[in-house]
C-alpha cells in the first residue's frame, strides 16, 4: 500500500510540473493619439467597440486604426484578425507594437 501511495505522489508531482494553463487570448485595438499608435489591450469576452468607446471617453480625440486578437505564450507572440464591431483589420506592424506594449517599455499604456 505505501508503494502504491509513493507512487501516486511521483505521479502527482510530475503532472504539477507539466501541466500549464493554456495562454488566454486577448484583444487589441492600436489607437492613434498624441501623435503615436499605441496598443489597448483587453479580455477577449469585451467587445473591441466596448473598449474603444471606454477610450474615447478618456481620450475624446483618440482614432482607432487597427483591431485584432493576440496570444502571447512563453515569449512567443500572435497577432492577427480583426473587429466586426469596428470595422477593421490587423496589420503586419500591430506585432511590433503588442511586443512593445507587453514589455512596458515607456509606462504610457493605456488601460481598460
Amino acid at each position: 500500500m505505501k508503494k502504491l501511495q509513493d507512487q501516486d505522489i511521483k505521479l502527482q508531482n510530475r503532472t504539477a510540473h507539466t501541466i500549464k494553463t493554456a495562454p488566454e487570448v486577448k484583444k487589441y485595438i492600436v489607437i492613434h493619439l498624441n501623435d503615436k499608435e499605441q496598443v489597448v489591450a483587453f479580455p477577449h469576452a469585451t467587445k473591441h467597440i466596448e473598449a474603444f468607446d471606454h477610450v474615447q471617453r478618456q481620450h475624446p480625440t483618440a482614432k482607432a486604426i487597427a483591431a485584432g486578437f493576440y496570444l502571447y505564450d512563453d515569449g512567443a507572440l500572435w497577432a492577427g484578425g480583426q473587429s466586426d464591431t469596428l470595422n477593421l483589420v490587423s496589420r503586419e506592424q500591430d506585432h511590433e507594437l503588442i511586443k512593445h506594449h507587453l514589455a512596458n517599455t515607456d509606462g504610457q499604456q493605456i488601460s481598460i
